[in-house]
């Protein structure tokens, strides 16, 4: 009988590209899979938030490609579809550092991708409250939602037509929902 070997984070560092397209969960890759347009939901979120924190200096912005290594597991490396981490949280040593980014996020974002069931997502949503992410969006594409969860306080979902922020991260940033799920130009 064949026995599993357990990876760590050094072994998906080690692979070819630093095993982007993976995550590892409980010693073993889980592979990333999204749509043309869950990837592109999750590019307009970066984008548009990334407009607003910039220029103000509020933080950074992370795409997928980035492996975040912050949770209690030291094997568990995750790569959200968008993270935000506070600019006062950062030094310029470990921005430039190479590896996975040790420091938790403040926001969190995973588009759901076609592939995802419930459960998937579930696991996602608790692994990184778990590690202490203040914010967590499940943002669906197929019903144009964003549910927002905060540790100890009920989801809020908002849709299409609402207005969310970012507080207290992002001051006085607010967008409509539908901004983020709008097609490429063309695809209307």
């Amino acid at each position: 009988m064949a026995t599993m070997t357990r990876l760590t984070a050094d072994d998906l560092l080690a692979m070819p590209d630093e095993g982007r397209g993976f995550e590892l969960v409980n010693g073993e890759l889980r592979e990333l899979s999204m749509s043309m347009e869950s990837g592109h939901v999750g590019a307009s979120i970066l984008s548009i938030i990334r407009a607003y924190a910039y220029p103000r200096k509020l933080g950074v912005l992370l795409p997928q490609e980035v492996g975040f290594k912050c949770f209690e597991d030291p094997d568990l490396v995750k790569r959200p579809d968008v993270a935000f981490i506070e600019q006062r949280r950062i030094t310029r040593e470990q921005y430039l550092a190479r590896g996975y980014c040790p420091i938790r996020p403040d926001l969190v974002v995973e588009v759901v991708s076609p592939s995802e069931d419930n459960a998937t997502i579930h696991d996602k949503r608790e692994e990184w409250l778990a590690a202490g992410v203040p914010i967590f969006w499940i943002a669906d594409p197929r019903d144009e939602t964003i549910r927002v969860y905060r540790a100890g306080e009920k989801p809020q979902l908002f849709t299409s037509l609402d207005a969310i922020a970012v507080e207290p991260f992002l001051p006085g940033f607010t967008c409509l929902v539908s901004e983020f799920f709008a097609p490429p130009p063309g695809l209307v």
